[in-house]
């Protein structure tokens, strides 16, 4: 959990000198996911995929954190979209 809080101040530091780091953003989120803070993930993510709209790993551990919010029908758009991108995502990254 100490590494995820780190994580999060390094991140915070690259996206204040590159507000446009969407894989900042993306990474962020991720550590944020293993703190439990779906909601700050979502947002992180949300951030992420509007700055690249290709991003198949933020569509779809944005689909894992909404699975703690309880948006089923986001899980389904959102695991739809990554595997539109890339086709093997679920074998990739796997949860």
């Amino acid at each position: 959990m100490r590494q995820a809080e780190r994580a999060i101040q390094d991140f915070d530091s690259a996206i204040k000198l590159n507000p446009n780091f969407a894989d900042a953003f993306r990474n962020r989120g991720g550590a944020y996911l293993v703190k439990d803070q779906a909601d700050l993930a979502i947002k992180d993510f949300d951030s992420a995929i509007k700055l690249n709209s290709k991003d198949a790993v933020a569509l779809y551990y944005r689909s894992v954190a909404k699975r703690s919010t309880g948006d089923a029908n986001g899980i389904v758009m959102d695991l739809a979209a990554a595997k539109a991108i890339d086709p093997d995502i679920v074998n990739k990254l796997g949860h």
